[in-house]
């Protein structure tokens, strides 16, 4: 029974050594020479992998949907007495305030990333 635990956790371990080395855990994708969009003295812009350039993603409160379901009635419609979506069993998301989409975290709403490059 020892044997079968120890087992179980040396390939528990080799799995998520293998997910490290290859980067298999949500690594960030490096930015290629041709996604620049601009270099100066010191920098390189790329356009932003996350957005796309588009400077917002789809909100992950509500799941770019606009609205939350109501916690307070467990989203029961028709309860007036609700005090958070007064029987509309929903209520509009607070971080996107209902626009489905949020600035990007990754380029600040710009579209653009700028790294640091060596002299």
């Amino acid at each position: 029974m020892k044997t079968e635990y120890t087992q179980k956790i040396a390939t528990a371990l080799i799995v998520s050594v293998i997910f490290f080395l290859t980067g298999c855990l949500d690594a960030p994708k490096p930015y290629t020479h041709q996604e620049m969009i601009k270099a100066g003295d010191g920098y390189v812009v790329y356009k932003c992998h996350t957005c796309n350039g588009n400077k917002t993603i789809d909100c992950s409160t509500c799941d770019g949907k606009g609205e939350q379901k109501c916690v307070s009635c467990d989203g029961e419609v028709g309860n007036k007495s609700c005090p958070t979506c007064k029987g509309k069993g929903k209520y509009t998301c607070p971080t996107c305030k209902g626009k489905k989409k949020v600035k990007c975290w990754e380029c600040n709403g710009t579209g653009e990333v700028r790294r640091e490059t060596n002299k």
